[in-house]
């Protein structure tokens, strides 16, 4: 069976369809929970975001009008659920990278322990210059480089212009080179 589209998904879950509604889940609650955990920095929170998101793309399919990509939608949803929850918590911060995720950017299939800690450590640093970078240039980047949306779709995530988005992760870009530099 040929995988649908996003779009023919969301169409299909317009009309009722659950297992339409279980694929685009599989597809993208991942992508939606690293998203949301960032911002959050708690799994339950971020869990109960994901299931939020995905409650609003059943009870909305029937009006998604196309002007966004289908995942841009997804984080936009998520990303208001999640803003509203660090409204109601006193707080607007984001943090990108938690001890877990760390843990996953070092090579954790090398078998030579010092490799294992060089990786750890460039782990470590990485980490320490994402946390360093200004709130909107790390929200731009990592959208765009670890979650792979497009200049267009980040902008359209972080309600902000798509120059803006392209200004925010060149920065950003250029810091962690940088710090990378400064901290080797």
């Amino acid at each position: 069976m040929e995988a649908r589209s996003d779009a023919e998904l969301i169409s299909a879950i317009g009309r009722g369809d659950e297992r339409a509604l279980t694929a685009l889940h599989d597809r993208h609650a991942t992508a939606v929970f690293r998203f949301v955990h960032r911002m959050l920095d708690e799994v339950g929170e971020a869990e109960d975001v994901v299931v939020e998101t995905f409650y609003d793309v059943w009870r909305l399919a029937a009006r998604f009008e196309g002007r966004a990509s289908v995942r841009t939608w997804l984080f936009g949803i998520a990303r208001h659920k999640a803003l509203d929850r660090l409204r109601a918590r006193g707080r607007l911060g984001t943090d990108p990278l938690d001890a877990e995720d760390s843990a996953e950017l070092a090579d954790e299939t090398t078998p030579n322990p010092f490799e294992r800690l060089l990786a750890r450590e460039t782990s470590e640093r990485l980490s320490d210059c994402v946390d360093a970078l200004p709130d909107p240039q790390r929200d731009a980047f990592w959208l765009h480089v670890v979650d792979g949306l497009k200049l267009r779709e980040v902008a359209e995530v972080l309600a902000i212009p798509e120059n803006t988005a392209a200004t925010r992760v060149h920065h950003a870009k250029r810091r962690l080179r940088d710090c990378l530099e400064r901290s080797a």
